[in-house]
């Protein structure tokens, strides 16, 4: 293609073509070379805009990440953190205690406890977890601990990330084949009993005693529907303390110093991250393979807010598809759960064969 001369005035082509150079030419490379840019540019606008948000399974539906585990084994912990790191403008997350069948006190709670799946609505959880995939808002109750009652429902419009935390989040396989990332929280089972005798004392005005008879009565449906949920989990997060307690169990005053002992699948390749903890952290940080299906990592020392900063910066860049230039990490093992989550979120071969 050759431009037309300009009928008026001075212009490039009567300019070149007065210094006898191949004026004609000089359009044509140019006009290519312009075609060539536009292609670049929009290719890279749709590989950011579009394949990006593909990438991270964030376009075709939202990213479902389920936490399963018994009670006060610390799910909303989690959650909590995870939704600091990715802000409310981007995340939502759902509470299993929202689907009991009954309020505190139905007669029915004689019969079944909380952590029986007959106590609770599993075959409607599916339904909302069916919406929010694809990024349907849901009109769902909520109940409230501090009454026992369920509020009337509310509209939860879809975010980017959901996370549906609760007992039996992924106990139904219909429930967990929907799930992105299902995670299993399993501390030691005294650890376990010291943290939920300290959150019962202090948010629910329980005894001591009626906390433990409380964990003996439910000890056969934790063992039958939530502990076998850790078997088909992605990661599991076992916290075991490093003396036993003694008489300090349930102390209110008494924080117990712990190790961290991640399970996680196959498919997520974290080498180059535990590379740089390893060399934060000599000597204090193993991985090794169990089974056929398992990795193992053992952490014995949490890692410093700036630290999980400086890994997050450069192991999760995944965030700034979120837009968040400058995520709210936390410090210590909080802070290293919301490392190795966000950075399985973005690093799953499963769900990108080209990684």
């Amino acid at each position: 293609m050759v431009f037309p001369e300009f009928s008026a005035g001075p212009n490039l082509y009567t300019f070149l073509s007065n210094r006898n150079f191949n004026a004609s030419l000089f359009e044509n490379v140019a006009f290519t070379a312009m075609q060539t840019l536009l292609i670049a540019n929009c290719a890279w606008i749709y590989w950011r805009g579009i394949k990006g948000l593909q990438y991270n399974k964030l376009s075709s539906h939202a990213f479902l990440i389920g936490i399963a585990g018994d009670s006060g084994s610390g799910k909303s912990t989690l959650t909590k953190n995870l939704e600091q790191l990715f802000t409310p403008l981007y995340m939502a997350a759902l509470c299993g205690d929202d689907m009991h069948k009954w309020q505190r006190g139905h007669a029915k709670w004689q019969e079944y406890t909380h952590l029986n799946p007959k106590g609770n609505e599993l075959h409607k959880e599916m339904h909302y977890i069916a919406a929010m995939r694809q990024h349907v808002t849901i009109y769902r109750r909520h109940y409230d601990h501090n009454t026992g009652k369920f509020t009337d429902a509310i509209a939860i419009p879809p975010k980017p990330l959901m996370v549906m935390e609760g007992l039996h989040t992924f106990f139904l396989k219909p429930a967990r084949e929907m799930l992105d990332l299902k995670i299993f929280m399993r501390p030691d089972d005294n650890l376990l009993l010291h943290w939920k005798i300290q959150r019962d004392i202090v948010k629910r005005g329980y005894s001591k005693e009626q906390v433990i008879a409380s964990v003996v009565a439910r000890q056969a449906d934790a063992e039958n529907y939530v502990k076998v949920q850790a078997n088909t989990a992605d990661i599991v997060f076992s916290f075991l303390p490093l003396v036993p307690f003694g008489d300090n169990l349930g102390e209110l005053n008494y924080t117990p110093e712990v190790s961290l002992r991640v399970m996680l699948a196959n498919r997520f390749y974290l080498d180059p991250m535990l590379d740089d903890i390893s060399e934060l952290y000599p000597d204090t940080v193993k991985h090794y393979y169990s089974g056929d299906n398992w990795q193992v990592i053992e952490f014995d020392h949490p890692i410093t807010l700036d630290e999980i900063e400086q890994i997050g910066e450069k192991h999760v860049s995944g965030l700034q598809d979120f837009g968040l230039y400058a995520p709210a990490w936390c410090g210590g093992w909080e802070g290293l759960l919301q490392l190795i989550v966000a950075y399985t979120i973005f690093h799953d071969s499963t769900r990108f064969p080209e990684f």
